[in-house]
């Protein structure tokens, strides 16, 4: 058996590191294209450099001439393909288009998070999740719960509970050391906010803004200087508390370090939810709602309704509850990409029903 990664963001090279780790210790052979636009260096800078991941195959000849569709079909179309697995990840528009072209071709394809929902249908990545689930032969979830679902919609591919790659990495003993806190006790809020509904909603971004700065009397505010959300403060003529420090993208270790620097993060990103749950950190979520309802653990790690008249009494009261223990969940142990390996070795011959 070969595998083979497609990657189309940061996310996805680290759990790309993940299971070239668990190839490695079962002997399969992994390969890795990167498709993005430009890779990464916040995340693979650090990853190469630690020997977590091998250099990509070159892209570079398809870039030059074509576009992602044509980039994929070049991969697609290459030979000795046989008793290859095409391993694809999360919600991206690259991975539903590599998903739906590599059932086209007749390649076997997994989906990393598969069978994740958040059941709110106005999410662009709900759809595209719901569909790529569609095209693959292997569903990997991360939550027991995510195999209901792929039950209940009549899904062909093969399910497996294997718990949350994209935190493999998270227990290896280099990646601990290298973001190792450097101060401890904090007063500091970590703040990542970069969903549409959040930053283009000129309402919700203002609540947002009040609700920080509000905190800003009490706490030290760092908040991730993304393009869309400072393009879409100055949009709606937002202003924020002067006592937030604005802080500029950092590489993969360093946001590690300052989720455990931090006394909580304020995020709608599930990365970064999950990152702070296995880091022993409470999280603010800033949605309605989540696919990650393993993570959650009132009075440590909730959703927050940013419209909300007491959003900001809400907010204080996690900040201010003492913390007796942290829920991990389970199967969120460093080997859910070894369990996804086993799953395809196990299952290599079954052949996929149609749909």
């Amino acid at each position: 058996m070969r595998l083979i990664s497609m990657c189309f963001g940061h996310q996805h090279l680290i759990k790309t590191a993940a299971v070239e780790a668990a190839a490695e210790r079962r002997d399969v052979e992994h390969e890795w294209y990167y498709l993005g636009k430009n890779l990464p260096a916040e995340a693979s800078y650090i990853l190469l450099e630690l020997g977590l991941l091998s250099d990509p195959l070159p892209t570079a000849d398809l870039h030059a001439v074509c576009h992602r569709r044509q980039a994929i079909e070049a991969i697609l179309a290459r030979k000795n393909n046989l008793g290859t697995v095409y391993v694809l990840y999360g919600d991206h528009e690259g991975t539903l288009e590599a998903a739906r072209l590599a059932r086209e071709y007749g390649h076997k394809t997994a989906h990393i998070e598969g069978g994740v929902r958040s059941f709110d249908s106005q999410m662009p990545e709900e759809r595209r999740r719901r569909e790529i689930d569609r095209y693959c032969d292997y569903l990997l979830t991360p939550e027991e719960g995510d195999c209901e679902h792929i039950t209940n919609e009549a899904l062909t591919g093969l399910p497996a509970w294997v718990g949350q790659i994209g935190t493999d990495i998270l227990h290896l003993p280099q990646i601990d050391d290298m973001s190792r806190p450097l101060s401890t006790d904090s007063n500091t809020l970590f703040v990542s906010i970069h969903r549409t509904e959040n930053i283009q909603d000129h309402q919700r971004l203002k609540r947002i803004l009040r609700a920080i700065s509000e905190l800003a009397k009490n706490y030290q505010i760092l908040i991730l200087s993304r393009t869309p959300l400072c393009k879409a403060v100055a949009a709606a003529g937002a202003s924020i508390d002067p006592r937030v420090r604005w802080i500029e993208r950092m590489n993969y270790v360093e946001n590690l370090r300052t989720i455990r620097e931090s006394r909580c993060v304020i995020t709608d990103s599930g990365g970064m939810d999950d990152e702070a749950c296995i880091l022993g950190k409470k999280s603010m979520i800033f949605r309605s709602s989540t696919e990650r309802r393993c993570t959650l653990q009132p009075g440590t790690r909730e959703l927050f309704d940013v419209l909300s008249d007491d959003l900001v009494d809400r907010m204080r009261a996690l900040l201010e509850n003492p913390v007796i223990s942290m829920i991990t969940p389970e199967r969120w142990d460093g080997h859910a990409a070894d369990r996804s390996i086993e799953h395809f070795l196990s299952n290599a011959t079954c052949e996929r029903k149609s749909f």
